[in-house]
């Protein structure tokens, strides 16, 4: 598995990720953002949790991509709370901090590189798992 890894780990997230954001725009505008990120948060990080600990391509490949359309679906539901706690004249700033720490999050990649040298990459699948449930658990206390 270590010998295609980097092509799984890249090829089976790009499409996924590229179009899964889309379903969420068919939901209704009443549903819980809250539950709606918890849910998302955990299932996505049960998914690196899961790649972390397989030996089979076919499930660590399934789960890549699933891992992608949680995630993917991640960043809408995010700008759409930001309409119910910024009045209309602050959202401009609070969606450009939003855009700011995307691109933070997607320069650390570089830091995801080094902790694969350094705990290899099951474990550091298995790291983000933990760190993605973790955040999970206060979601619902911050976004109602």
């Amino acid at each position: 598995m270590e010998a295609v890894y980097s092509w799984i780990v890249g090829l089976c997230y790009l499409l996924p990720f590229g179009f899964g954001g889309m379903s969420l725009s068919l939901l209704k505008p009443g549903y819980n953002r809250g539950i709606l990120l918890t849910i998302l948060m955990v299932c996505a990080s049960c998914t690196s949790l899961t790649q972390g600990a397989v030996n089979s391509m076919v499930v660590f490949t399934l789960m890549r991509m699933t891992h992608a359309l949680l995630h993917s679906a991640i960043n809408p539901l995010i700008f759409d709370t930001v309409t119910d706690y910024f009045p209309s004249d602050q959202r401009g700033r609070a969606n450009a901090a939003l855009m700011a720490a995307n691109f933070i999050g997607i320069s650390m990649c570089s830091l995801s590189i080094y902790i694969v040298s350094c705990l290899g990459w099951r474990n550091t699948f298995l790291l983000m798992g933990g760190v993605g449930l973790t955040i999970a658990s206060f979601i619902p206390f911050i976004i109602k």
